[in-house]
């Protein structure tokens, strides 16, 4: 639920970013000022990029103690756990911010 929470705000955050640097008027009046986009947006990526990191670490050590403590691989807690999931979600995420972070990088 966090990670939805976090991903939420990030885009409404980045969106609001996008929306000012692609404005034409903007861009026209304040031509230099365009760079604190660049800036904010990598600073805003980079800040919650480490928040999914971190989110993520904490999940795995959960569902580690999560195991240990049930110690039964058929348990309902795991049975739903597949381990192609527990990759395949932080490589999206992961995708999200650093895609993200790339585009704010090379516009420059």
């Amino acid at each position: 639920m966090l990670r939805f929470a976090i991903l939420t705000i990030y885009f409404a955050v980045s969106g609001g970013l996008l929306v000012k640097f692609f404005d034409s008027g903007f861009s026209q009046h304040y031509p230099e000022l365009l760079w604190l986009f660049q800036v904010g947006g990598g600073t805003v990526t980079i800040a919650f990029f480490i928040y999914e990191i971190v989110l993520d670490d904490n999940l795995r050590r959960l569902w580690k103690s999560v195991a240990a403590t049930v110690r039964k691989k058929d348990d309902v807690l795991l049975s739903h756990r597949q381990c192609w999931k527990n990759i395949l979600v932080p490589v999206a995420t992961y995708g999200i911010f650093i895609g993200t972070l790339v585009f704010w990088l090379g516009i420059a």
